[in-house]
């Protein structure tokens, strides 16, 4: 048995988690980001040391943001302090905690567990893409996740579809800074000096509120963009679209319908796009199913 974590810029969930994914002992703390690095760190090894027992042979760590996997350092991410970044966790978790610790990106952990467990169980090939307040993506083969030289393998997020809107990495055009749900949220504010959160946003689009029909159509299009880069470059066995958004129907069907056209082969339209199964856990469970395979 294992303990799995998934760390996010809100709250960290942690658990024992067994070889077919069941969860014992679930836990959930604040992040409490707003209080820096030293905070952070302190609630990550809180949250082990409510898990931990005995039995436990690894821990996994699912993190979003950039990962250095083959070293265990967090290099950094958009909603964690700035300050926490060039980490070393499994160092520190390894010195703490005894035993072996492995960290990968959160939306590799969300598909090897939709992988082994979930969803594409039984496929070749998938590509995953966590469409939520940022937009990840991962690759796997064979029953193992693509990580690339540096990592970054399916970074779909991070696609350039053009365009002068900003990503959270800085950078411009990129898919996650017309699809991902912060951006959704800051281009409504820019256009009406209004806030407003996704739920929201939703319900606008279904009433045709005119501000609500051109974001998500500008979304929808960047979105097409990406997961047709996506079905060209790797040709999956399946697709699977995970994260809050992904429960927007209306929003991914208006996408799909776009994808079509611009796919360059009739045959790719024929790739399922799958609804993750495993849900608010995939990330849980995949972090503990990593640092079982670490450990084999």
């Amino acid at each position: 048995m294992t303990i799995g974590i998934d760390i996010g810029g809100t709250k960290i969930a942690a658990g024992r988690i067994s070889p077919k994914g069941k969860i014992s002992g679930f836990v959930k703390i604040p992040t409490e980001a707003s209080k820096g690095k030293t905070r952070v760190l302190a609630n990550i090894k809180k949250s082990i040391h409510l898990v931990m027992s005995e039995n436990i042979t690894a821990i996994g760590i699912g993190i979003a943001g950039q990962v250095d996997m083959k070293n265990g350092v967090f290099l950094g991410g958009p909603n964690l302090p700035k300050a926490f970044k060039n980490i070393n966790l499994k160092k520190i978790l390894e010195k703490e905690f005894g035993i072996p610790v492995v960290i990968d990106n959160d939306v590799h952990c969300i598909l090897l567990a939709e992988a082994e467990l979930g969803v594409a169980r039984g496929k070749k090939s998938a590509v995953a893409v966590a469409l939520g307040t940022g937009i990840g993506g991962a690759i796997v083969k064979n029953g193992k996740i693509l990580h690339g030289e540096q990592n970054t393998a399916g970074e779909i997020g991070h696609m350039e579809v053009g365009g002068n809107a900003i990503c959270t990495c800085k950078k411009h055009g990129h898919v996650e800074a017309y699809a991902g749900g912060r951006a959704m949220s800051l281009r409504y504010k820019k256009l009406t000096k209004k806030s407003i959160d996704l739920r929201e946003l939703e319900n606008l689009y279904k009433k045709g509120g005119v501000v609500a029909v051109k974001i998500i159509d500008e979304a929808s299009s960047a979105l097409a963009t990406g997961l047709t880069n996506i079905l060209v470059m790797v040709n999956p066995e399946c697709l699977v679209l995970g994260g809050g958004l992904a429960n927007f129907k209306e929003y991914i069907k208006l996408t799909q319908k776009k994808m079509v056209p611009i796919l360059p082969f009739k045959r790719l339209q024929k790739t399922p796009i799958l609804h993750a199964k495993l849900g608010r856990d995939a990330g849980l469970i995949g972090a503990g199913l990593l640092a079982m395979n670490e450990i084999r």
